[in-house]
């Protein structure tokens, strides 16, 4: 009598296994990320670009207009109570007279959740209002009501001061 060694089965060896482990994990990843994908869509897509051409033809009108009257502002951030920020600003050049409100705009450069749009009131001498800002880099824009002219700039976290001008065209 012949003795033939036992075989085992493929599926009790080990190594096959370890073998379909990384192709295994590139599926499972690639389903985690089509998930991801079709479940957070980018908000940064855009389906109507002539309203961002508008969009930018008449900011640079606004900024032509703020340079045209010479105007600068100095925008002061300043750590308030509980988390708060005070925004101050002075605006310079031919403002006169000047308007009761401007609209400050902060968009977060990171975080679409943190962007703050405020009306700033005049006291006589600059515009202030208070927010509560998340930490990073805002774009800001500075603006009348009415959008006759736009100063606008970049401004990290408070406490900082930031001084803008109107850009020469």
């Amino acid at each position: 009598m012949s003795s033939s060694p036992v075989q085992r089965p493929w599926y009790r060896d080990r190594w096959p296994w370890l073998l379909m482990l990384p192709p295994g994990a590139s599926v499972i990843a690639g389903f985690a990320l089509l998930y991801f994908a079709l479940h957070s869509p980018a908000p940064l897509v855009v389906d109507d670009y002539a309203r961002i051409e508008e969009i930018s033809r008449e900011q640079s009108q606004a900024d032509q207009r703020a340079a045209d009257r010479g105007l600068e502002a100095t925008l002061r951030l300043l750590a308030g109570e509980r988390g708060a920020t005070e925004v101050a600003i002075e605006v310079a050049g031919d403002v006169d007279p000047p308007p009761t409100t401007l609209e400050l705009k902060l968009q977060h450069a990171g975080n679409a959740a943190a962007d703050r749009a405020l009306v700033l009131a005049y006291d006589g001498r600059e515009y202030v209002g208070h927010t509560d800002l998340a930490a990073g880099r805002y774009d800001f824009e500075l603006a009348p009501s009415d959008r006759a002219w736009r100063l606008a700039g970049v401004v990290g976290r408070a406490p900082t001061t930031v001084h803008v001008a109107a850009p020469a065209q």
